[in-house]
């Protein structure tokens, strides 16, 4: 599998701190640092802002959802000895796959 080159999470979005231009508001995902890796627009016509805040939440919880995601491809057709060892492993892929949705639903 290709080496992933996004910015490695977590991503957290920044929905206090708006800019607004050109009749938007846009809120930021931040990855660790002060500088944004995305805007994300918050408020335009048509739009509710509640709507685009939970955009940029779900957009702030990629990184997990991906990871969540590969654990659970990479274990398929691993050939597991044990089915002990399958459910654990599937068990941890859950906990860490609601983590991630709780994060995109803004519930962390």
């Amino acid at each position: 599998m290709p080496e992933m080159k996004f910015t490695t999470g977590p991503w957290r979005p920044n929905l206090h701190h708006t800019q607004e231009q050109a009749g938007r508001t846009y809120g930021f995902i931040h990855a660790g640092t002060a500088v944004p890796i995305a805007a994300v627009t918050l408020g335009v016509e048509g739009m509710p802002q509640d709507e685009g805040r939970a955009n940029a939440r779900l957009i702030a919880a990629t990184p997990e959802l991906y990871n969540a995601l590969k654990a659970i491809t990479d274990c398929y057709g691993v050939g597991y000895k044990s089915a002990d060892k399958f459910v654990e492993d599937v068990h941890d892929f859950m906990i860490e796959g609601r983590a991630a949705l709780a994060k995109a639903r803004g519930e962390i």
